[in-house]
């Protein structure tokens, strides 16, 4: 199976520390959390839905290297991209909690909901997440945001802890009014919400959508379900599916247009990795809402 040979390669990359060093976008020098976080993620549905046990020890040491680097606050301040705090990492929280909960482990759930406390401090009461940027000078885009986002829910799906959902509704509502009155979102957004950007990140449309579809399972309001459908149309309408013999059949850009300022000219695996997320998140909304808060989740 692809997954799990792709599980044992990264088990033999993971550095003495634990964490996981970027090795795609730009050649860092150390492990940092949101790469860690993202593998955690991978190593816990492998051992929850496929059994492989062999990866906990692996598991456990990337657990160990995100609790090394949070503060008394929950913060993830160390071992980060630019030596500076990122509200997004919340997404590494949810992988720590989730193994907090596969293992019995205390020290990892409480570092994971210290880190969702404080991110929620983050949030200013327009809805907006600040210290939510990928490096200095740039504006937030709604890839970030909607880690955030779904960091957020699905920590609160594990936990039951209201404030999270609470945090997660208030951002969206505001999303659901921009989308409403402009009928996209744009890749880049300012503190008040509004468009600092001409292209979409596709990414980040197709993450957001499986933020709505989520928050449509729990609480059944169809102004969620309807811009989550919105949202994967709109990354649907950019996928070439007349060009078999093209390398990029299939395939999601970075950006629409392609040379957009996020992942200009490229074909990023995880745009489409979270596009197929946000067709089974829809298959599963369009079940209607199940109203269920509390779920363990890996992926």
């Amino acid at each position: 199976m692809t997954a799990e040979r792709l599980g044992e390669r990264l088990s033999e990359l993971q550095e003495p520390s634990g964490g996981f060093v970027e090795r795609d976008l730009w050649p860092d020098s150390k492990p940092v959390v949101f790469n860690t976080g993202q593998i955690l993620h991978g190593f816990n549905a492998l051992i929850l839905r496929r059994e492989r046990k062999d990866l906990i020890p692996y598991a456990r040491r990337a657990g160990d290297f995100l609790v090394s680097s949070a503060d008394e606050t929950g913060s993830f301040v160390r071992n980060e991209h630019y030596d500076m705090v990122h509200s997004y990492n919340v997404r590494s929280a949810w992988a720590l909690l989730t193994l907090g909960r596969l293992l019995g482990e205390t020290k990892y759930e409480n570092v994971a909901l210290a880190n969702a406390d404080w991110t929620v401090s983050q949030q200013v009461d327009n809805g907006f997440f600040l210290n939510n940027v990928f490096q200095p000078g740039w504006n937030a885009n709604t890839h970030g945001i909607a880690y955030v986002l779904q960091g957020l829910i699905e920590i609160h799906c594990i936990s039951g802890r209201a404030s999270y959902l609470s945090a997660v509704r208030r951002a969206a509502e505001r999303i659901v009014s921009v989308y409403d009155t402009k009928h996209c979102m744009a890749s880049e957004i300012g503190e008040n919400w509004e468009f600092l950007a001409r292209h979409l990140c596709l990414t980040g449309c197709a993450q957001l959508a499986i933020v709505f579809f989520r928050l449509y399972g729990l609480e059944g309001d169809k102004r969620f379900l309807n811009v989550g459908l919105n949202l994967l149309d709109d990354v649907a309408a950019t996928q070439n599916v007349m060009s078999p013999a093209k390398p990029y059949y299939g395939g999601i850009k970075g950006s629409f247009p392609i040379y957009g300022r996020y992942a200009p000219l490229q074909y990023p695996n995880w745009a489409t990795k979270f596009f197929i997320d946000a067709l089974l998140a829809k298959q599963r909304a369009l079940t209607g809402p199940t109203g269920r808060s509390t779920q363990l989740s890996a992926s």
